[in-house]
C-alpha cells in the first residue's frame, strides 16, 4: 500500500503511516487547535517529618493538602494553610497570582504560635 504525507504536528508519524490510518492523525491535529490551552493550578503542600507514633494523616482541602506529622505539628499546619486559603479568598486573589515573596509573609503571619 502506498503511503502518502500529510502535514500536521505529528507530521513524522503520519508518513509512516499508511493513507486510511493517517486521516485520524490529521483529525486530532485540527481538534487539537480547537482547545482552549490548560490551565495553570496550584496547591499548597504540608510535610510534617517529626511523626514517630505510627499514625498516618493526611488532610486534604481544595487548596491544599497536609501529609504526615505528629498530631501537633499535623493540626498547626492545617491551621496555617486553612488561615492562609481564607486569607487570599477574603483578599480575592488566587494563588495562581500571589507572588511566592508575599505567600510566604503570609504563611508566617498566619502560623500558631
Amino acid at each position: 500500500m502506498q503511503q502518502r504525507k500529510f502535514l500536521c504536528h505529528r507530521a513524522q508519524h503520519c508518513q509512516r503511516v499508511p493513507f486510511p490510518l493517517a486521516i485520524p492523525a490529521v483529525r486530532h491535529s485540527i481538534h487539537s487547535f480547537m482547545k482552549p490551552p490548560p490551565q495553570r493550578q496550584s496547591c499548597l503542600l504540608g510535610i510534617g517529618l517529626d511523626g514517630d507514633d505510627g499514625h498516618k494523616r493526611l488532610t486534604r482541602a481544595e487548596k491544599f493538602s497536609v501529609v504526615g506529622g505528629s498530631e501537633e505539628t499535623h493540626a498547626r499546619m492545617t491551621e496555617t494553610l486553612i488561615k492562609t486559603v481564607e486569607n487570599l479568598r477574603r483578599v480575592g486573589i488566587t494563588l495562581e497570582e500571589i507572588p511566592p515573596a508575599r505567600l510566604a509573609a503570609l504563611l508566617r503571619e498566619n502560623r500558631p504560635d
